[in-house]
């Protein structure tokens, strides 16, 4: 009879690995976040936080894994990309002028940081396509700070520019 019930609770285990997600095997969603924060003298910081692994199969950097981004080559390859991939402009569709300040490994993360300043303007023209080629499922989002409002944005598939005006 234990040998039933032994038989019964392998069973029982193997249904259970196969039928429930395996989080050890990768996250859940293809995502990326992204977040403005403009302050009342025109300050920009943008910090992109890109799930490390995502970003390392778009690169084709298996064979030398994530800590490639720390590098000097990994850090300017990761700048390039993301300002191909992620569009900041003013109101007129103008680039805002940001610079590279640089990228770290968090864990599974990789947190990109740019940093720029704006003059008055409170209106701006948003796009996300971070992993967009790498993932047909990527969903990008996009949050946006300044003083006391707070606007989200959702990027998929290359939607194309979203405009945004902030006010107090």
């Amino acid at each position: 009879m234990t040998r039933f019930w032994g038989f019964a609770v392998l069973i029982l285990v193997g249904f259970l690995m196969f039928a429930t997600p395996n989080i050890a095997m990768a996250h859940k969603m293809d995502s990326a976040l992204s977040t403005i924060n403009v302050s009342e003298n025109g300050a920009v910081e943008i910090t992109h936080r890109i799930f490390a692994h995502d970003i390392e199969h778009q690169f084709e950097l298996s064979n030398i894994g994530m800590d490639y981004f720390e590098t000097a080559a990994g850090q300017q390859q990761i700048e390039t990309y993301l300002r191909q991939a992620f569009v900041f402009n003013d109101g007129q569709n103008q680039p805002i002028a940001l610079s590279f300040v640089g990228a770290q490994i968090e864990g599974d993360l990789l947190y990109v940081y740019f940093e720029g300043q704006i003059a008055q303007t409170r209106e701006f023209m948003i796009d996300s396509n971070i992993l967009n080629l790498f993932s047909a499922t990527q969903t990008n989002f996009v949050n946006l700070h300044f003083g006391e409002i707070t606007k989200s944005i959702v990027f998929s598939g290359g939607q194309g520019e979203t405009r945004i005006t902030l006010a107090q």
